[in-house]
């Protein structure tokens, strides 16, 4: 069975890591970071108020998925990296999030708001029963996590951000199988 092993504290450091760099380069809101460049630039521990879940992501068999795929494929695989923030207006207690999705492993990171402890635990279970086979990285020790029944078609093919990309990537591939075929009759 695929399982992730590993030290929590390199997972939290990695992750916060790309995702800090990654929100400043896509100018995400810089005040859900206030706490955490002390610990990207080493000089504290991971801040509070911050948690970090992972997530492994099986591949999506063909028959699941209406998109179109080349002839011979069985499986729609993970894809190398992808990096989202997350809208989480909809779940008290969290100010911000974002995913980094790397091959089959997801890591999220969650940012508390300072409400009450009452409605961050209503907040985050209703944020993890969004996300099946998430499990919480602690500053314990290690974590055995054990592939979800989530694969990578679950959550993509309903995100507004993946039916973008996807169309621009139609758009682009005709009009590189156009520019062949223009190319071929003159």
């Amino acid at each position: 069975s695929s399982q992730w092993v590993g030290r929590d504290s390199t997972a939290m450091s990695r992750t916060a890591v790309i995702g800090f760099n990654v929100a400043r380069a896509r100018k995400w809101p810089s005040d859900n970071w206030q706490g955490v460049v002390p610990y990207v630039l080493g000089n504290e521990s991971f801040p509070l108020g911050f948690r970090v879940f992972v997530q492994l992501m099986i591949p999506t068999p063909v028959e699941k998925t209406d998109l179109p795929v080349t002839p011979g494929t069985t499986e729609v695989p993970p894809w190398p990296m992808s990096v989202y923030i997350e809208d989480v207006s909809s779940f008290p207690g969290l100010a911000s999030g974002f995913w980094i999705s790397v091959w089959s492993y997801r890591f999220f990171v969650v940012r508390e708001d300072v409400q009450s402890r009452d409605i961050r635990r209503r907040g985050f279970t209703k944020w993890l029963k969004c996300r099946k086979g998430a499990h919480e990285l602690t500053r314990r020790g290690s974590a055995t996590v054990y592939a979800s029944s989530v694969d990578v078609l679950d959550d993509a093919e309903d995100s507004a951000v993946f039916r973008e990309q996807l169309s621009l990537a139609r758009k682009l591939k005709f009009k590189r199988e156009s520019k062949r075929s223009t190319r071929g009759n003159v």
